[in-house]
């Protein structure tokens, strides 16, 4: 079998009690893509720290080592507002998608082209907000693998598995996304491309801008005791 064209970056972030439990979906992935034979990083951070950690040097060295671009895949609980890190658990906060979003980018300014991102969390697929920039050179990532539903270990590492081995083998966009939502039963698997959320970001953004000018236009033009058309000053 030929060399694939990516390895996988694996960042796992589990909850205490997961840890506890030894349930680690992200570990446990990595075993099925060493039988695929698609060369992966496992990551096991616990804060931010740790995290910064894991998308910077420890990259840099996997992309050296296995000669290859990465896929980062973020194994962790979260929401629609973001993920949530092992020591987050207890305080019931969050790391939010802004935050996550300055990780990625600084990655991203080290590695050329864009990152592919797999975010394998409840919600995950909310994570494509970190394309809603002004800027393209601000985009994070090139494309965002995830669902806005909530997912349990199971199906979301059954989802993946199959995206991984599928994207190996050379699969069509739309193969891959089938075979996730089928692997896994849940319906609203998807792929969301960088540039396009930043795109029609940008688009709402200055089309809400040319419409709050207008109304200011609107409100001066109507503000009484305003000099009309034809009048003279004395």
């Amino acid at each position: 079998m030929k060399k694939p064209a990516f390895y996988v970056h694996i960042v796992e972030s589990p909850s205490p009690d997961d840890l506890l439990d030894g349930r680690t979906e992200g570990n446990t992935l990595c075993s099925f893509l060493e039988l695929a034979e698609i060369p992966c990083q496992y990551n096991l951070v616990v804060d931010e720290d740790y995290l910064q950690v894991a998308l910077s040097m420890r990259v840099l060295n996997a992309v050296k080592r296995f000669d290859l671009p990465p896929i980062i895949h973020i194994a962790a609980h979260g929401n629609e507002n973001g993920i949530q890190l092992t020591n987050q658990c207890a305080s019931k906060t969050i790391l939010p998608w802004d935050r996550l979003r300055g990780h990625l980018t600084l990655l991203g300014q080290l590695l050329n082209p864009k990152i592919g991102l797999c975010m394998s969390s409840c919600g995950g697929a909310h994570g494509k907000k970190m394309a809603a920039v002004m800027r393209p050179e601000e985009i994070p990532m090139a494309w965002i693998v995830g669902t806005s539903m909530k997912v349990n270990y199971a199906d979301a590492a059954l989802a993946f598995a199959v995206f991984y081995r599928g994207l190996r083998r050379g699969d069509s966009e739309s193969e891959l996304i089938k075979a996730m939502r089928a692997a896994s039963g849940v319906g609203d698997f998807n792929i969301d491309y960088g540039h396009v959320v930043q795109q029609q970001y940008s688009k709402e953004q200055m089309e809400g801008l040319q419409r709050a000018l207008a109304q200011l236009v609107a409100r001066k033009t109507q503000s009484p005791g305003q000099p009309t058309s034809g009048t003279t000053r004395e």
